[in-house]
């Protein structure tokens, strides 16, 4: 109770009187090398589409890219530096004109 205000220390303690904390200590510096940490490996589940997606997207999806306006498919090919190919494969309402593809959606870029 020594760390209370003194308007607070009374038989009616105001509502909203907190104890003053003081900040953090900083971690203190070690010598421990870092082989002596244990290793640890995190399974994360793949991305979810950020959009609605066209069916038949292939389930091993692991990164997507949302169609905008003005851009297309060698757009979308150059900034996730894959191949038209890949990009149809993986999105089969694709055809390799572009045709089909939707401002809006989202589209598979990189598998897993």
């Amino acid at each position: 109770m020594e760390d209370l205000p003194l308007e607070c220390i009374s038989d009616h303690w105001a509502k909203y009187c907190e104890p003053v904390l003081a900040p953090p200590l900083p971690p203190s510096p070690t010598t421990i090398p870092a082989t002596c940490y244990p290793t640890i490996v995190t399974e994360i589940e793949r991305d979810l589409p950020p959009a609605p997606t066209s069916p038949g997207v292939t389930p091993k999806c692991s990164h997507w890219r949302v169609a905008v306006s003005a851009k297309g498919c060698p757009a979308m090919v150059e900034a996730a530096k894959i191949t038209m190919t890949q990009l149809v494969r993986w999105n089969p309402s694709l055809s390799y004109g572009c045709s089909g593809m939707i401002v809006g959606m989202a589209y598979c870029v990189a598998i897993s």
